[in-house]
């Protein structure tokens, strides 16, 4: 089995500007990809980001402080680089789900999210929140839409922050996403 883990992380831009421990990036989307070398056959774990365990902390100067129990997409901020904040997140993944390896990581800002999207010709999706309009008018309750650049990173990070739960329950429209992502991907 090999294992890769990919973090969306909400933070615009690239990860080149300077850089500190506890710097407020979070990884809002952990997916853990695991594929039979086998076979050739894979599985997505999708892991909430907001799952309570131990974490490795560190101080503004990036010194390490121990561990202690907070949601997982805190890891990815104690990093003190990029490689840093793959690397806590990975150790905090192995350790939530028994010690498994992780054999590799890849991380992206929110700017790569179009990108992505685009890159494929767009993604056909089925809008089921309300309040997507608000943020997008053509992104209306039940209507199927190509989704085109920045209209990615609308439908995948939304959220109504006014109702409890909607980081887990936004995770079904980060599945059927990346379901037609890699369909067209292909």
């Amino acid at each position: 089995i090999r294992t890769v883990l990919f973090l969306g992380v909400d933070k615009q831009g690239s990860f080149e500007s300077s850089y500190i421990a506890s710097n407020g990036s979070q990884s809002d989307g952990i997916f853990l990809f695991i594929q039979d070398v086998t076979t050739k056959e894979f599985k997505i774990l999708m892991i909430p980001r907001d799952t309570m365990t131990p974490i490795r902390l560190y101080d503004l100067a990036g010194n390490y402080v121990g561990q202690g129990v907070r949601n997982l997409t805190l890891a990815f901020a104690y990093g003190t680089s990029p490689d840093k904040s793959c690397e806590n997140t990975a150790y905090a993944v192995s350790q939530l789900l028994g010690g498994i390896p992780i054999n590799q990581y890849l991380a992206v800002t929110a700017s790569a999210l179009p990108v992505l999207n685009d890159a494929v010709g767009g993604v056909t999706v089925t809008i089921n929140e309300p309040g997507m309009a608000e943020r997008d008018p053509s992104l209306q309750m039940g209507e199927t839409i190509t989704l085109k650049g920045d209209q990615a990173e609308t439908y995948l990070r939304y959220r109504d922050v006014t109702q409890a739960n909607t980081a887990v329950s936004r995770m079904s429209r980060h599945r059927e996403y990346m379901k037609a992502w890699m369909e067209k991907a292909k």
